[in-house]
């Protein structure tokens, strides 16, 4: 009995080791070639990294989204990482006067100008609309929305290449009290 016990967990000692080398293959071969982050980041497995887009804003729908016309194609672009408060929403009771002003800015800044658009790790949101980092005469408008307080961060993981950035923007907008930030009656929602 205690031979076949022995020979037994030999076998099963075999049998766990080969799997976990298979399973460090696996992770080795994944971390090589890119193919779990690519799956997992950008499941469409369309390659959007470092690359930037030129085009025309056409529309401004609210102050962090805006349509762009962009090789003859409109396309609802959300600027990534940060947040305005509502103005066009459907239930009425979230649209805010402040909500307006910011809208009022984005258009002021980004409507009928040539702007280019940078991508993260993932091309478009659950609403299908194209997510990026504007820049509007080489300045990045995200921040610029942040700097003036305007907008608030919101993690949009796994697209946080400039989060620390707008972290540290924001937390100056809040300590000079600039745009909202002053505005004793406003509470973000």
């Amino acid at each position: 009995m205690s031979k076949n016990r022995t020979r037994n967990q030999q076998k099963n000692r075999s049998r766990s080791l080969i799997l976990k080398s298979i399973i460090l293959i696996f992770i080795l071969a994944s971390a090589k070639f890119g193919i779990y982050d690519n799956f997992r980041e950008n499941p469409s497995g369309a390659s959007n990294l470092e690359s930037r887009d030129s085009c025309r804003v056409t529309r401004i729908v609210d102050g962090d989204t805006v349509i762009v016309n962009r090789s003859g194609k409109e396309a609802r672009v959300r600027l990534i990482g940060i947040d305005t408060p509502e103005s066009v929403s459907p239930q009425e009771e979230r649209n805010v006067p402040q909500g307006k002003m910011a809208a009022k800015y984005t258009e002021e800044s980004l409507l009928n100008k040539e702007v280019t658009l940078e991508y993260d790790k993932e091309a478009e949101d659950k609403y299908g609309r194209t997510l990026a980092y504007i820049y509007v005469n080489g300045e990045m408008f995200n921040k610029e929305l942040l700097k003036k307080g305007y907008a608030r961060v919101i993690n949009t993981y796994p697209n946080v290449k400039y989060e620390d950035e707008f972290k540290e923007l924001q937390k100056e907008a809040r300590n000079s009290r600039a745009g909202f930030w002053g505005d004793k009656g406003f509470r973000w929602k």
